[in-house]
């Protein structure tokens, strides 16, 4: 999006921070998942790091003073950090939605059960069990539409396109209007 709208020397900055997220991973991630590096590779990318830094930081506003860049640059970089932990947030929240559904599914079958047990003619024990069942589950079914519409939707237009500096534009839609 910035390489159209302003040109590819504004995005140099972004790119470089993403190669240094992309390399931080691979340094500090990658070992722990059993990949072992040599001491050199491990140098070599941690220069590769240390380079990408650099970049971001004194390359993020192409034509500005060189303090205002670093300033700025590390501006970004809080700006990144505290993106990833809130997006990572936001989408461990969507988990925490679906689970809550599935314990509130089975507290439903639980109260099902347990409220009918003193009713002694099943058939009575059976209607009481469905009139639970239908009205908690039509419930939590109810509950969990709308959170796995409207949390994803929030993803999209408050995270998605506030990262992305989202501006808009297009042409207005008139149905109604003669083509000239």
């Amino acid at each position: 999006n910035i390489i159209k709208q302003q040109g590819f020397k504004y995005s140099i900055g972004r790119i470089a921070w993403v190669f240094v997220v992309i390399l931080a991973v691979i340094v500090f991630a990658f070992p722990g998942l059993g990949f072992n590096f040599g001491d050199n590779v491990k140098k070599f990318l941690m220069y590769g790091i240390y380079f990408f830094i650099g970049v971001a930081l004194l390359y993020n506003s192409p034509g500005k003073n060189i303090f205002i860049n670093i300033g700025s640059g590390l501006w970004n970089f809080y700006s990144l950090l505290t993106g990833i932990v809130g997006d990572a947030l936001s989408y461990i929240r969507l988990f925490a939605i679906g689970l809550t559904g599935g314990i509130l599914g089975g507290v439903f079958n639980q109260l099902a059960l347990s409220m009918s047990e003193g009713i002694s003619i099943w058939v009575f024990r059976a209607l009481a069990m469905l009139l639970i069942l239908l009205v908690g589950h039509s419930i939590n079914f109810g509950l969990c539409m709308i959170s796995s519409l409207v949390h994803p939707m929030r993803l999209v237009f408050v995270e998605f396109y506030k990262n992305l500096e989202f501006t808009g534009g297009g042409v207005g839609y008139k149905p109604f209007r003669k083509n000239k």
